[in-house]
């Protein structure tokens, strides 16, 4: 089902008018981001936002998706867990490293 109503304008105003003419308006139970409908109600992910469709318009947060400064260590030899998916997994500048055999948070390094 497209997410449209369709609206017949009122052609017993306007002279000349036949039914064929339609208007489409959004329909309030759905939203349309980013090429994806979705149900009024709905939390959904973009990218590290969270957004919500609520009566046909999207809200989401605003944070920064991008990486924090620096590069990180050389790996060698690290503790094989997995403490972070990315960057913003980890506390104040600390950087999401590979260690050598899993992913922990680690204080990047800059380079002149």
């Amino acid at each position: 089902m497209h997410p449209l109503l369709q609206l017949s304008l009122a052609c017993s105003i306007i002279a000349g008018c036949s039914t064929q003419n339609r208007l489409s308006i959004p329909d309030p139970r759905y939203c349309y981001y980013k090429g994806k409908w979705y149900e009024h109600g709905s939390v959904f992910q973009d990218k590290c936002n969270t957004c919500w469709c609520y009566y046909g318009s999207v809200g989401c947060t605003d944070i920064n998706c991008g990486e924090k400064p620096g590069v990180c260590p050389w790996p060698g030899g690290g503790t094989c867990i997995q403490a972070c998916y990315s960057d913003r997994d980890c506390p104040g500048v600390k950087k999401c490293c590979y260690n050598g055999c899993g992913y922990t948070c680690q204080q990047p390094q800059f380079w002149p």
